[in-house]
C-alpha cells in the first residue's frame, strides 16, 4: 500500500512538472519579456502614454468588407484570452484594461484564399492623439490559418501606414505586437497638431497555402503605445527597442 501511494504521489508530482513545462512552452520567456517591456514603458507616464483603441466589448460598430463573398457573422461573444500574459496586462494596467468578458468574432468562409481578403473598419474614426505611435499590440485567436494580419492607420501628412502584425499560422490566443512603420526623426520635425493618426481598419490577407475553409477569428485589446509630444533631452524613442 505504501509503495502504491508513493508512486501515485510521484506521478502527481511529475504531472505537475509537465503542466508547468507546458505552460512555459506556450507562453515563453520571449513573450513574457516583451509584455514586461511594453508594460514598464507604458508606466513611464511623463514620457509615454498607452491608449486602448478598442477593447472589443461591443460599443464600437464595425463595417465589414470582403472582395468576393459575404460575411457570415460579426459579433461580440463572451470569449477572452486565457493566459498568464493577459492576466498580467489586466493586473498591471487596470486603468487601461478591464476584463469585460467579450471579444470580436469574425466568421466567414474562404472559397479562393489566394484572392480573397477580409477587412473591418470602425464606423467612426478612432483618433490617436497626444503622441507619436511606435508600438501596436493586439490579441488574436487563430486556428493555423495561412494568412497575414495588418492594422491600418491614416494621417494627413504621412498618408496610409500599415502595421504588419504577422502570420496567423498558430492555434489559440496570441498577443501580437509590432513597431509602428517608422521611427525616423522626420516625424518629429512636424507640428504635433498635424500628427493626428487614426485607426482605419484591420485587414486579413490569405495566401495560396490556405485551403478553402471556414474561418473563425477572435480579436481583443487593440492598443497603441505613444511617445508623448513633450520635448525633453533624449526624448526620442531609439530604434533599439529590441523586441520584434
Amino acid at each position: 500500500m505504501f509503495c502504491f501511494k508513493y508512486r501515485n504521489r510521484h506521478l502527481e508530482f511529475n504531472s505537475l512538472l509537465l503542466l508547468l513545462f507546458f505552460s512555459i512552452s506556450i507562453f515563453g520567456q520571449d513573450d513574457l519579456s516583451q509584455v514586461d517591456k511594453f508594460i514598464s514603458t507604458a508606466k513611464e507616464t511623463k514620457k509615454f502614454d498607452l491608449v486602448c483603441l478598442d477593447n472589443f466589448d461591443g460599443e464600437t460598430i464595425y463595417k465589414y468588407f470582403r472582395n468576393v463573398s459575404h460575411l457570415q457573422n460579426l459579433s461580440f461573444p463572451e470569449k477572452i484570452p486565457s493566459s498568464p500574459i493577459f492576466e498580467k496586462e489586466t493586473v498591471e494596467l487596470p486603468e487601461i484594461y478591464t476584463k469585460d468578458g467579450k471579444s470580436l468574432l469574425i466568421e466567414t468562409y474562404i472559397n479562393n484564399p489566394a484572392r480573397e481578403k477580409i477587412s473591418i473598419e470602425p464606423q467612426f474614426s478612432k483618433y490617436v492623439e497626444g503622441g507619436y505611435p511606435f508600438r501596436v499590440s493586439l490579441w488574436v485567436h487563430s486556428d493555423y490559418y495561412r494568412g497575414n494580419l495588418t492594422i491600418q492607420f491614416k494621417n494627413s501628412v504621412f498618408g496610409v501606414q500599415k502595421v504588419n502584425m504577422g502570420s496567423l499560422d498558430f492555434s489559440g490566443w496570441k498577443r501580437m505586437e509590432k513597431e509602428f512603420p517608422f521611427l525616423e526623426k522626420k516625424i518629429r520635425d512636424k507640428t504635433p497638431q498635424k500628427e493626428k493618426f487614426y485607426f482605419s481598419s484591420i485587414n486579413i490577407e490569405f495566401n495560396k497555402n490556405q485551403a478553402p475553409a471556414q474561418i473563425i477569428i477572435y480579436l481583443d485589446r487593440l492598443s497603441v503605445l505613444l511617445e508623448k509630444f513633450t520635448e525633453y533631452p533624449g526624448s526620442e524613442v531609439k530604434d533599439s527597442w529590441g523586441l520584434k
